[in-house]
């Protein structure tokens, strides 16, 4: 999974690295976290499925925010989405 200053790499060619900080930076500023439910939407994946991925480092790692709550940051889950868009060809991984 690429971090967050690598954005996909599958348009790398067409981009330069002053355009992917500037979106790397423009990530940060409208960055939070992002609960449960958000998340499920955001990612079409249920619980389980996304608890998998993560176990694998195929997802974003959960951030404890309190005793009792978890989250993701938003901009680790944007930068996840845009790792899977760029394999969307490949055969898809059993979580």
């Amino acid at each position: 999974m690429p971090n967050r200053v690598e954005g996909n790499r599958g348009n790398q060619s067409n981009r330069d690295g002053q355009t992917l900080w500037a979106e790397y930076l423009v990530e940060l500023e409208h960055d939070g976290y992002v609960g449960e439910d958000e998340c499920q939407e955001l990612t079409s994946l249920s619980r389980t499925t996304r608890w998998r991925l993560e176990d694998k480092g195929q997802f974003p790692s959960r951030v404890r925010i309190s005793p009792g709550r978890v989250g993701w940051l938003r901009s680790e889950l944007s930068a996840w989405s845009r790792w899977r868009a760029g394999r969307r060809d490949e055969p898809t991984v059993q979580a």
